[in-house]
């Protein structure tokens, strides 16, 4: 093969990459350097928090958004991508609307973090890891909503669902662990002795559905109940 032929062998495929915005190669390229991006600008804000004005996270919140559109389109419409840039296409996707979410209850918009995190389980319930960081997410925004009957039961459903991120019972702090505490806590409000031990009960039921390494965390369920 010639060096000019090779040449333009080469450039039809950087076009290829760079402009096929309709294939999964094209918009993983696009999903990831849209979001470094966004992350760079995240970036250079941590380093003066005290000038980051409003307007300034009103803004990452919509790029963030624009990212998570762009990831999740795919996985919205097809499910789960069979192929591994559509993977990471999806993954970006989740990412991005995660922190937007956040950005969002920061800025005193739980509703839209709740929202969010609703798209994010709706387009990845095939990946585990989406779907519980999404949970936790939820959990957040609903707590900022005052909406307690419906936090008591998504923090039952995050107990129930999914699992302890470190398996290992490394001293860790994880949502899911502190799930059935919450939940009794919040349960436990205007409730008589009883009621509150049935919660209590339920409770540890999900540490011993936890593991073994994770018991030290009953007495502090009993204390409670007492």
């Amino acid at each position: 093969m010639s060096w000019g032929l090779l040449r333009r062998s080469v450039a039809l495929v950087v076009l290829l990459i760079l402009g096929c915005s309709s294939g999964e190669v094209g918009e993983r390229y696009r999903a990831e350097r849209d979001y470094a991006r966004v992350r760079r600008q995240i970036d250079r804000m941590s380093t003066a928090p005290d000038l980051v004005t409003r307007a300034d996270s009103l803004g990452i919140a919509e790029r963030l958004e624009a990212v998570g559109r762009l990831g999740l389109r795919r996985a919205q419409t097809d499910g789960e991508p069979s192929s591994d840039a559509g993977l990471e296409v999806a993954h970006i996707g989740a990412r991005a609307s995660l922190e937007a979410a956040r950005y969002r209850i920061a800025l005193g918009e739980p509703e839209r973090a709740r929202e969010l995190s609703a798209t994010v389980q709706e387009a990845m319930t095939w990946s585990r890891d989406a779907c519980r960081a999404a949970q936790v997410v939820l959990i957040e925004a609903l707590d900022r909503l005052g909406d307690q009957e419906t936090l008591l039961s998504e923090l039952w459903r995050l107990a129930d669902e999914f699992d302890v991120a470190s398996p290992d019972g490394a001293d860790i702090h994880d949502p899911v662990l502190d799930a059935p505490l919450d939940a009794l806590r919040l349960s436990a409000v205007g409730r008589d002795s009883s009621a509150t031990r049935r919660v209590a009960e339920r409770a540890l039921r999900c540490y011993e559905r936890f593991g073994a390494q994770w018991a030290g965390r009953r007495p502090a369920l009993l204390a409670d109940v007492r």
